[in-house]
């Protein structure tokens, strides 16, 4: 139908035609009863608009969204939120609110250090995580005067045991504890009895060594001994061809002379002479000491002495007397059948 008299005619072609339509459109209707979060639409111009109360949007909480509202007075750390031109919020933090990093306080630090020598720079990753990046050749190897890097890996040989890194990065060794000894045990390896080669008169001059027999041997045999010692029989040198601790006892029983003068007197000391493989004397371990006065009868002296003594390998030791004083040529022996020396080597058995 053809329009000649403007929109009036216009208008009802449209109502026909809406009406003659086979799929119509649906057309919103009001008076929709509100329910929960569901509000009703109302019509205000023939323009609709939904009214939300306010009370419908709930606070935002860390666990639901919900809405805010600002005006928060800041207040020391804790700044408002503001909303920009765009009605989206934010915090703006002054500046001066982030102090400068300490060694007892939390802080901020800028980046863009100009490395210098061993002071590196820090930077941040793709996360603003601030690292150092320290290129492996400024670390130099650990000496016994600097500080230093040092590898892991060592293969632990006998004493020599690696290091090894904890969760901490903390350096330590683990050192295998040895089996501690329970039992010591000592025992010792005794030398024949020597016996003096004959009488010796200790008052012919100021030292008298004693030449000592095994009555075993040979007269001038020479006898290497299980203990460690080897002696030519009927001398006065025992050399120690094995180290170690041996014990030395000695017994020396002396008649004195038989002068007519009650006033002759002697006094000395016995000794245990030790001299290295060079002959050069080591020590002299005195003994026993002496004080004779001859009343022209027969006095008997004993000159005896028990020590242990620590014999480096080629050590030699004698038997020895010093006389410090004699008032007279008295004949004063030591007798060989009452005299004795006995030599133990004394070990250590550890289990």
């Amino acid at each position: 139908m053809s329009s000649v008299y403007g929109s009036s005619i216009l208008n009802l072609d449209l109502v026909l035609d809406y009406n003659n339509l086979t799929n119509k459109p649906t057309i919103p209707q009001v008076g929709y009863t509100a329910n929960g979060r569901n509000f009703a639409i109302a019509l205000t111009d023939n323009k609709m608009f939904v009214n939300v109360p306010e009370g419908a949007i709930s606070a935002a909480t860390s666990a639901e969204l919900g809405g805010i509202k600002i005006g928060f007075p800041s207040n020391g750390n804790n700044y408002a939120v503001v909303l920009d031109g765009s009605s989206k919020a934010h915090v703006v933090v002054p500046p001066s609110t982030i102090t400068v990093a300490s060694t007892s306080a939390l802080g901020g630090v800028k980046i863009g250090f100009s490395e210098s020598g061993n002071n590196y720079a820090v930077v941040l990753d793709g996360s603003s995580k601030a690292h150092v990046v320290v290129p492996p050749s400024t670390i130099t190897v650990a000496t016994t005067s600097a500080l230093g890097g040092v590898k892991l890996g060592f293969p632990s040989n006998g004493n020599n045991y690696a290091v090894s890194v904890d969760g901490s990065g903390k350096a330590f060794a683990t050192v295998a504890v040895p089996s501690l000894p329970t039992a010591y045990t000592p025992t010792s390896s005794a030398l024949p009895e020597f016996t003096l080669t004959a009488d010796t008169n200790i008052n012919a001059s100021g030292s008298t060594t004693f030449n000592f027999e095994d009555v075993n041997e040979g007269s001038s045999a020479t006898t290497v001994y299980s203990a460690g010692i080897t002696h030519v029989n009927n001398t006065s040198n025992f050399k120690d061809i094995v180290a170690g601790t041996y014990l030395i006892s000695y017994f020396l029983h002396e008649n004195d002379g038989q002068g007519s003068s009650s006033s002759k007197r002697m006094y000395g000391y016995t000794c245990i002479r030790r001299e290295n493989s060079s002959g050069n004397l080591v020590y002299e371990y005195t003994m026993g000491g002496e004080y004779a006065r001859n009343t022209g009868t027969p006095d008997d002296v004993i000159l005896s002495g028990t020590t242990s003594i620590t014999f480096a390998a080629g050590d030699k030791f004698t038997i020895r007397y010093y006389r410090l004083y004699s008032q007279g040529s008295d004949t004063i022996t030591v007798r060989k059948s009452l005299s004795n020396l006995r030599i133990e080597r004394i070990s250590i058995n550890v289990t």
